[in-house]
């Protein structure tokens, strides 16, 4: 992989995960740490069809992409459970 190899790539990652979930991602999840855990552990966006106020302004305060899209979680998601997508 050429970003492991020469310093011409060293700012390039491979592709990132993007974690799908339904309404109000996010309550209960006050902290930093837990956008900052998501985002260590490859997160690149969260796509949403809401999110707890502060756990969205968290996540945009660490560079995570929380992204507000109800059609798009309906279409990825059955509409009797909620799970990740990883």
């Amino acid at each position: 992989m050429p970003w492991k190899t020469s310093t011409r790539f060293c700012g390039i990652r491979p592709a990132r995960r993007c974690v799908l979930r339904c309404s109000n991602f996010g309550c209960g999840s006050s902290r930093e740490q837990a956008v900052t855990c998501l985002k260590y552990k490859g997160v690149g966006a969260l796509v949403a069809a809401s999110f707890a106020r502060i756990f969205y302004r968290n996540a945009i305060n660490q560079g995570v992409p929380a992204i507000i899209c109800p059609a798009a979680v309906a279409a990825a998601i059955p509409a009797t459970r909620s799970r990740w997508i990883l």
